[in-house]
């Protein structure tokens, strides 16, 4: 082989690597280039959101928050249509229920006194027996030559076990104007309790929030004025004031007191005009009214009488019928009055009407200044 040729066998180069690869210094200046690009977009932004707020700035438009649209309110037409149309109805209703309670409270007491009729056939043949005819006149001989009372404490006795005693009269009197006044209360309550929920149920605003407190102090200021100014007679009222202070033993007493006052007068002039044992010693049993102590009272009237009726008439067959019809008759009058009332006083039924009218004012005063209007 010749040496010549093996030199001409071109030698095999090395791939050079590093020519394919960037270099540290391009990619310092691509980096470089990078971060200018990124500063110059946040420049940008930076300046444009401060322009943005130079611009709103000296321009003075900083929007504000869209005010809200008020509610309607009720003009003095829309509230008078309210009231004639919700609370009204709601205060008649109400006044119609303190009417019924109100005849509730009279049937009560004519109740009470039915009761009594009925028991005095028992009573009259009690009295009527001999031994009662007699136990009767030996004690009340005794009383006009003694000048006690035993006669009167004998049939007294009889008479409140059999019939009733002023006790039990009066507490019945004052349970019906108790009931009374627990309805009236309840009805107050319910009245104010519709008219809430005809608030409540209304689409139309600004009505007021109706406070109890503030409702029944101007129901009881409403109906004690206008008593106040309307009475003629100072007992007139009393039902209303009792209902409000709650001492009704008081009320039922003045009813009894006006009731014997005008029997006993009565009985006066009746014994007076007739003579006889019989009217003398009634008129003495109702002499004064209740204020003259255990005989001038109802019981006192009644006893007087069977005293008297013992002493004229105890040897008569006719004793137990006229007995048994005076003491009808004396019921009947002490019943009429307490309903009724004497000819110069009012009696129970027109003190509750009168009641129940005050308090219809009441509640037409009181409702229309808390929602048309005005403090009470």
């Amino acid at each position: 082989m010749n040496n010549n040729d093996a030199h001409d066998v071109p030698a095999t180069e090395e791939p050079n690597e590093s020519a394919s690869e960037p270099t540290q210094q391009e990619i310092t200046k691509d980096q470089s280039a990078r971060a200018l690009k990124m500063s110059i977009i946040w420049l940008t932004v930076f300046i444009g959101c401060v322009a943005m707020l130079g611009y709103i700035v000296l321009n003075n438009t900083v929007p504000s928050r869209p005010e809200l649209p008020q509610p309607p309110t009720w003009n003095d037409r829309e509230r008078e249509t309210f009231f004639n149309d919700q609370v009204d109805p709601a205060i008649a209703e109400v006044d119609q229920r303190n009417r019924a309670a109100a005849a509730l409270c009279v049937d009560r007491i004519k109740d009470l006194f039915q009761g009594y009729r009925n028991n005095v056939p028992k009573f009259t043949d009690d009295i009527t027996s001999y031994s009662t005819r007699f136990g009767v006149i030996i004690r009340a001989a005794g009383d006009w030559w003694n000048t006690s009372d035993e006669g009167k404490r004998y049939v007294t006795q009889k008479f409140e076990a059999t019939l009733f005693s002023e006790q039990k009269l009066k507490k019945a009197i004052s349970d019906a104007l108790e009931a009374f006044a627990t309805d009236i209360q309840a009805n107050n309550a319910t009245l104010l309790t519709s008219v809430k929920a005809s608030i409540s149920r209304s689409d139309l605003p600004d009505l007021p929030t109706i406070n109890y407190d503030q409702y029944t102090e101007g129901l009881t200021k409403t109906y004690i004025a206008f008593s106040t100014e309307s009475a003629s007679d100072s007992t007139l009222w009393f039902v209303l004031t009792e209902v409000t202070a709650g001492t009704l033993g008081a009320a039922a007493q003045q009813l009894l007191v006006n009731a014997m006052t005008y029997l006993a007068t009565t009985t006066a002039t009746t014994a007076a005009a007739a003579g006889g044992t019989t009217a003398a010693s009634t008129a003495t049993g109702t002499a004064g009214g209740s204020t003259v102590g255990p005989w001038g009272t109802v019981v006192g009237f009644g006893v007087g009488l069977v005293i008297g009726l013992a002493v004229d008439w105890w040897m008569s067959d006719v004793f137990a019928e006229k007995l048994n019809g005076e003491l009808i008759t004396m019921l009947n009058e002490t019943e009429a009055a307490i309903l009724q009332g004497p000819p110069d006083k009012p009696g129970l039924k027109e003190k509750l009407e009168n009641t129940c009218r005050a308090l219809h004012e009441a509640y037409q005063k009181t409702l229309r200044t808390q929602i048309l209007g005005g403090a009470i």
